[in-house]
């Protein structure tokens, strides 16, 4: 059997090294091609209103070549490849255009008859093939050669000449285009300015309006500057903020946003294409353009591509290559080297077991610390391995607050909880609700924890892999299989003793590996350490707190409440963590464990938030090295791949793959537990221990086998969002099966039926408040619990009598042994 095991593994490994390539470091450069889409007469489109929408190129008014004004508006639509024309839309030049979905606002500008004011909403609709043309209400003055963009369903206009003024303005208008309603002031932009460039963009977790260089004046000259206005909650206080200074100075320049984070501006001018990326404040010039391009033109980009209508009616186009980095060798030796040890884990502990509970509680001899560290290792997958330092990149260090609430946690659980758990020597967490209530709570518990935890096991393997994949090279399927199956291997096994000591060493593995990542970095920014900290001090990265309570939003008030109660859930009805509590030899021992697993969560929580602020500290320095096509998802392997030298990025792919292996290790022990636990040996009479052994180690290999090939089946077809809904759904009952423990301790009234009803029905409220958007999803676990313990207390009187006997089942009957 040993023999097989290890012919797999070299197979796997050897497979995982010949087909994962060594991914080169690309260029994003651009190579424009032409597609010619004249049409039947010559197109006006200097100093037009233009605009795509709905992927269709709208392109009205503007000026002819003999200097006239035209009315006429040209329609490309470039999925179909046909031109429309329609006569007699809008006579004017030089006003500012914004597209919003399929339609284009077309704002002000000048004609025979001076400036205007009007407003216009155009929209092609493509079944009838005509132009739907609709008169909004007029700016408050007549303007000229402004910008506009639209963010939220408002419309704002930025800038431009007031009547027949030669200066320029610094007005902002903005006018609500859900309610038609009048225009209204909104803050002056810092300076005056026309011929901008204006854009939407998020910059972390919030929209922004962004406006680039322009002329104060006519006869100015062009500009550099920028700024941006933060229409978040909070942030909105400080007004316009201004930003990098561009490369060069531009006018008349089109503006998009790409991605995430990132806004091509298009230089006619100078024939440049500029990227500017909003999180890291840096510029890039991506390169030329193409040399027919003479003004602002209509732009679009489908998925990586972008296409520039241009002056004569070619169709400019140009792929933006999606960069990736390099693994080499060594690389792959390092990860490889990983994967022996665990295997080795697994054959040594599988010698050491003769019955179910030392595969699943270790004979109850695990060392406290131990069990503190694998209580980290548990919860820590390889999503949050990624996913805090991408949080903490984008934005700042706001939800590092909810470490504190460790502090009430761990005394709530240790005093009120946990002596339940060791008295009753349950093997899972559930039994106490058959305890308490009756089997049919237990089953509930237990099957939804079961649910809750094979959607997670998948997506823990899917989405760390595709990250991989998408930016080093090493094939999806591989990676899936390759961590999937080891994982199973030993942990069916060794059981818990090869999942808490391999979690152990997986613990070391990720916090070393992202160590070496924040010092290489420290160490190789320009002016070391010192400019490090003056930089991250400077953009405000270390931001921790946001002083108010407003429900919808990541406050002080969320994130204490929040993080709270989602510990409190996790530490009393997670069987993951349940498990570690039973598997030290006494109480003192289990309370010591807890204390040992807050020790190490701070510093944990401390070097991945580090982590995430010295990814921008070094990309602000080195925007050269951050690719466009990059999503901020992506940043930690973008630069595992592409910032650390051979040998140390196997070393931190190793961290992550041990980051996935601890959730899905530990968690496939738990769900085999309750499997085993709470149905199997339930129904089967008297079963005999090496029988249950046996049925354990199959239960474990065939849910692993389960979760893999629904990584893998993710991976292949796409349906992601299928999972993503199916635990989404779940996880809605996660704060109300932690509310029917705390019915069960902290009540004597509440009885099976009501407890039911609580917990049901807070899954079903939580789908009307995430449907509405009625607080931030952090309190989602507090509302669920609460509304678990109200409704079953309540529901409780309508359902019958209390259970008789409760001497021990709850705080109020607990024995004085128990205390």
């Amino acid at each position: 059997m040993l023999k097989r095991i290890f012919v797999l593994f070299i197979f796997l490994s050897f497979t995982a090294f010949c087909f994962s390539r060594d991914a080169n470091e690309n260029s994003s450069g651009l190579k424009w091609t032409n597609r010619n889409v004249n049409t039947a007469s010559d197109v006006a489109i200097h100093a037009a209103f233009k605009g795509v929408a709905d992927n269709t190129f709208i392109i009205a008014g503007g000026m002819g070549h003999d200097r006239q004004f035209s009315c006429t508006a040209y329609i490309y639509d470039n999925l179909s490849s046909q031109w429309f024309i329609e006569p007699n839309t809008i006579c004017s030049a030089y006003g500012a255009s914004a597209a919003n979905g399929d339609n284009l606002y077309c704002i002000g500008g000048y004609n025979e008859n001076g400036p205007q004011k009007s407003v216009i909403q155009l929209r092609w609709d493509k079944k009838e093939k005509i132009l739907e043309k609709k008169i909004l209400p007029s700016l408050p003055h007549n303007l000229s050669c402004a910008s506009a963009a639209v963010a939220k369903n408002i419309l704002y206009v930025f800038g431009g000449y007031k009547d027949s003024d030669s200066n320029a303005a610094s007005d902002v208008w903005c006018l609500d285009l859900k309610s038609n309603g009048q225009w209204q002031k909104f803050s002056d932009l810092p300076e005056d300015r026309c011929f901008s460039a204006a854009v939407v963009q998020n910059k972390g977790d919030n929209k922004c309006l962004y406006v680039f260089g322009g002329k104060d004046s006519i006869d100015g000259a062009a500009l550099n500057d920028g700024f941006y206005y933060d229409l978040g909650v909070e942030k909105n206080k400080a007004g316009w903020v201004k930003i990098r200074d561009l490369p060069l100075p531009v006018e008349n320049a089109a503006a998009i946003n790409f991605g995430q984070s990132s806004i091509f501006l298009f230089d006619t001018a100078q024939k440049k294409l500029l990227s500017y990326h909003t999180v890291t404040d840096s510029w890039i010039t991506l390169g030329s353009l193409p040399k027919e391009i003479n003004e602002q033109n209509a732009i679009n980009v489908v998925q990586n591509k972008i296409v520039i209508l241009s002056l004569n009616g070619n169709l400019h186009e140009s792929l933006l290559a999606a960069s990736q980095g390099f693994i080499k060798s060594l690389d792959y030796a390092a990860i490889i080297f990983y994967f022996a040890i665990l295997i080795g884990i697994g054959i040594y502990f599988s010698r050491h077991e003769s019955n179910t509970e030392d595969f699943f509680l270790g004979g109850r001899k695990i060392p406290w610390w131990a069990a503190g560290v694998s209580l980290l290792a548990t919860q820590v997958s390889s999503i949050g391995f990624m996913a805090i330092p991408a949080k903490t990149f984008s934005t700042d260090w706001l939800y590092f607050g909810t470490i504190l609430t460790w502090f009430i946690t761990v005394p709530i659980v240790t005093h009120f909880y946990l002596p339940f758990f060791r008295t009753m020597k349950v093997a899972t967490a559930y039994e106490y609700l058959e305890f308490r209530f009756n089997s049919l709570c237990r089953m509930f518990g237990s099957l939804l924890f079961c649910f809750m935890m094979l959607a997670r096991m998948a997506i823990v393997l899917y989405l760390p892999a595709l990250a991989l994949a998408a930016v080093t090279g090493i094939n999806e399927y591989l990676c899936i299989a390759v961590v999937g199956i080891i994982s199973t291997i030993y942990t069916a096994m060794g059981g818990v003793k090869a999942v808490i000591w391999t979690d152990v060493i997986q613990v070391i593995l990720m916090m070393g590996s992202i160590i070496v990542c924040i010092f290489l970095i420290m160490f190789t920014v320009d002016g070391g350490p010192a400019s490090f900290f003056d930089t991250a001090i400077r953009y405000n990265k270390f931001h921790t707190f946001r002083w108010d309570w407003d429900m919808t939003a990541a406050s002080i008030g969320v994130i204490f409440i929040g993080s709270l109660f989602s510990k409190i859930a996790s530490m009393t009805s997670d069987q993951t963590i349940v498990q570690r509590y039973a598997s030290t030899t006494t109480k003192k021992q289990t309370i010591k464990s807890l204390w040992v697993h807050v020790g190490i969560s701070i510093p944990w929580a401390a070097i991945v938030f580090l982590f995430g602020t010295a990814l921008f500290v070094y990309y602000h320095s080195n925007p050269e090295k951050l690719s466009p096509t990059i999503s901020n998802d992506s940043i930690v392997p973008w630069f595992i791949s592409q910032g650390l030298p051979m040998g140390v990025s196997g070393l931190v792919i190793a961290g992550i793959f041990a980051a996935a292996q601890s959730t899905l290790s530990g968690t496939l022990n738990s769900v085999t537990m309750a499997i085993v636990t709470d149905f199997y040996k339930k129904f089967k009479k008297d079963p005999e221990e090496t029988h249950m052994l046996k049925i354990a180690r199959i239960s474990t290999y065939a849910l692993g086998i389960f979760s893999t090939a629904s990584a893998m089946m993710m991976a292949f077809a796409g349906i992601r969002s299928l999972w993503d809904f199916f635990i989404a759904i779940t996880g809605l009952f996660a704060g109300g099966l932690a509310g029917l423990f705390a019915l069960g301790i902290f009540t004597t009234r509440t009885n099976a039926a009501g407890a039911l009803f609580g917990v049901i029905s807070s899954g079903i409220l939580l789908v009307f408040v995430q449907k509405f958007n009625i607080v931030h999803l952090l309190l989602y676990g507090a509302v669920g619990f609460i509304w678990c313990f109200v409704a079953g207390y309540l529901a409780s009187f309508f359902f019958g009598k209390k259970k008789e006997n409760l001497d021990g089942l709850t705080y109020f009957t607990r024995r004085k042994e128990d205390v």
